[in-house]
Parts: structure tokens; sequence; C-alpha cells
């Protein structure tokens, strides 16, 4: 009875279906570049793994520590923001610092 269960066309017809859809999710890549992204994939996935992990933090601390809670959802929610958009506004500004520093200092030499 159990195996006439699941080889049955009707229900292997959704499962077929439900992999179809699920293939076709896994053509798209969440973690696609266009024009905006200035981060490279494995910035983007440690920043929405850490970033995950600091919202999730701050929505169970909420109730017992408000201002830190409240902190770590802002703080985790822009690092997913980041992560999932693929662009950072302070990184072309920490790249122009250091290439000027660099400059700088090979100039002095």
């Amino acid at each position: 009875m159990c195996c006439y269960y699941f080889k049955s066309s009707k229900y292997n017809n959704m499962d077929n279906s439900l992999i179809n859809t699920l293939k076709s999710g896994l053509d798209t890549p969440l973690l696609k570049e266009n024009e905006n992204t200035n981060l490279g994939k494995t910035e983007r996935i440690l920043s929405i793994a850490t970033g995950t992990i600091i919202l999730f933090n701050g929505i169970s601390g909420i109730f017992s520590h408000p201002v830190w809670g409240l902190g770590k959802i802002v703080l985790g929610g822009s690092l997913l923001n980041r992560g999932l958009s693929g662009h950072c506004s302070v990184k072309p500004i920490i790249e122009d610092n250091y290439s000027a520093k660099d400059f700088n200092r090979q100039a002095n030499l």
C-alpha cells in the first residue's frame, strides 16, 4: 500500500512540477551582478550570513534589551541589504583613501 501511494502517477506529476519549479528558480541566481554591484561574491555571502545571524539575534533579544536589540536589528538588516543588493556605499570611499595613502607613501620613497 505504501509503495503504491508514491508510485501513483498523480503524485509523480506533482513531484515533477515541484522539481521543475525548483530548477527554474536555480537558473536565476540570487547573487546576480548588475551595473551597481561593487562587491564580490565572497563579500556578499559573508554579509548575508553575518547579517542574518545578527538580525535574528537582535529580534530574539529585543524584549530583554531593547536598545541593543534594536541596534542589532539595524546592523543585521544593513548587512543583509548589502549582501543581497551587492552594493556598498562605503567601499569606494575606503578604497579611494587607501589608494591615496599608497600613492603618497610611494611618492615619499
